[in-house]
């Protein structure tokens, strides 16, 4: 019995010391951040979903523009009145060339959401966040969504401004009356 213990103890040794002597597996840590989750809008205005990509100090692995993989836009929420307008093409071109080494971080846009039927009505609008994915090296697709929600307050339009045609229409008014005085004189 004690050299089948003996046996036992020495096998498993030996496969600690195996496993510790393995080559680690690469392994890439990454998230991404929006860098406002309560913008202030206007009752007409999109809103830019500017956003940082970050690869953590702790990461084994670059993150290459390569393995970035748009995994979906924001969920449909029936209240929230805005619509996510993204442009694959314009979206994957920001990351043309990025190698982004561990501890480094990469500023890009999400995407913008535009108001749909605006003006909206003032008051805070609460959506969900689009999800954005990585292939790693192994060529699994890793998805990540912030834990925070998106909270766009829109604000009331400025009284007393002037709407852009009837500004332009009062330049021109002053102008031609500039003119006129000018050619009397």
């Amino acid at each position: 019995m004690k050299s089948k213990c003996s046996k036992l103890i020495c096998f498993s040794a030996l496969a600690a010391l195996f496993v510790a002597a393995a080559p680690a597996q690469a392994d890439l840590v990454w998230s991404w951040d929006l860098k406002d989750y309560k913008p202030v809008v206007g009752p007409s205005d999109p809103v830019v979903l500017n956003a940082t990509l970050v690869v953590e100090a702790s990461s084994s692995e670059h993150l290459t523009g390569a393995q970035i993989d748009l995994v979906a836009a924001p969920s449909d929420n029936p209240d929230f009145p805005y619509a996510m307008a993204l442009v694959p093409a314009a979206f994957f071109a920001q990351f043309e060339g990025l190698d982004l080494a561990p501890g480094s971080t990469f500023d890009f846009v999400f995407g913008e959401l535009n108001p749909i039927g605006a003006p909206l009505a003032p008051g805070a609008y609460f959506g969900d966040l689009p999800a954005l994915g990585v292939i790693d090296a192994a060529g699994v697709r890793r998805s990540w969504t912030p834990d925070q929600s998106l909270v766009v307050t829109v604000k009331e339009a400025p009284v007393g401004e002037l709407p852009e045609p009837q500004s332009l229409a009062l330049a021109v008014a002053g102008l031609c009356g500039i003119w006129g005085l000018r050619r009397r004189a």
